[in-house]
């Protein structure tokens, strides 16, 4: 596992390949961790087309790491190979969510472009309550979501008014 995730971090993607098939071999285990590493340091489409005709599958605890990223091309490639970007995590969050949380503008609005759901979840925050609970952190300037969810928005709920009520008393 360590000699895939070097392999990844330095860019060597024949090794981490490598590293995975042995790692397979052995025990049956690294799919999910070999996508989320070529996720994370940002693999070549031809890993991510290997990984996934060798069995590794696309999951939604995933999506926090295309976020991270930042990174709209691999977005817009992952897309091409299968990845639902529609999809939520099992903490009810989706992509959009997570760009929101880690300041991705560049996803942020490729997903808003592609229709993500601003309420991925029935019940929890959605994305216009994320982007002002944001606001409310120290040292956070990005007015950047909340301004383009409120020009998206057609109802306040309750928990918008009341983060915007926390907003005026900074």
């Amino acid at each position: 596992r360590q000699q895939m995730k070097k392999a990844a971090q330095n860019g060597d993607w024949a090794a981490f390949l490598d590293a995975r098939k042995q790692l397979n071999d052995l025990m049956g285990a690294g799919d999910m961790l070999s996508l989320l590493d070529a996720i994370q340091f940002s693999a070549p489409k031809h890993v991510f087309q290997e990984l996934l005709r060798t069995g590794s599958q696309f999951t939604p605890d995933m999506i926090m790491f295309l976020a991270i990223n930042n990174n709209v091309d691999q977005v817009k490639m992952l897309i091409a190979l299968g990845f639902d970007i529609h999809m939520a995590d099992r903490y009810e969050k989706n992509a959009l969510l997570y760009s929101i949380e880690f300041n991705a503008s560049g996803v942020f609005h490729f997903l808003l472009a592609q229709g993500v759901s601003m309420a991925p979840s029935i019940r929890g925050f959605d994305a216009l309550d994320t982007a002002l609970s944001a606001l409310l952190k120290p040292q956070n300037t990005s007015l950047i979501f909340a301004d383009s969810l409120i020009e998206l928005t057609t109802y306040l709920k309750p928990s918008h008014r009341y983060l915007l009520s926390q907003l005026q008393q900074q």
